[in-house]
């Protein structure tokens, strides 16, 4: 009734996908992490993107003599000659 030959293949393919299970779902594993990694690695260069964007907005403003004039005083609390500062403290 059953036929051998049928019963021998049906095992043979169940054999074959029991043997490769495993491995299929380490890559299924491995595609999840990667996707993950790829998703903050996104996130990351936004961030730089956004830090390359003020850091040039930052580099126009300094081809601008007053202002540049003024991040001088402000930073470095530099002076004109002959320029006078009072400090006010508490």
């Amino acid at each position: 009734m059953i036929n051998s030959k049928r019963v021998g293949a049906v095992f043979w393919i169940l054999f074959t996908i029991a043997s490769f299970a495993p491995n299929i779902y380490r890559s299924c594993v491995k595609i999840s992490k990667l996707e993950k990694e790829i998703s903050s690695l996104k996130e990351a260069q936004c961030s730089i993107k956004e830090k390359i964007k003020m850091y040039e907005e930052e580099t126009e403003k300094l081809k601008d003599i007053d202002n540049r004039e003024k991040m001088v005083r402000d930073k470095l609390q530099m002076v004109k000659h002959g320029e006078k500062i009072y400090r006010v403290t508490k």
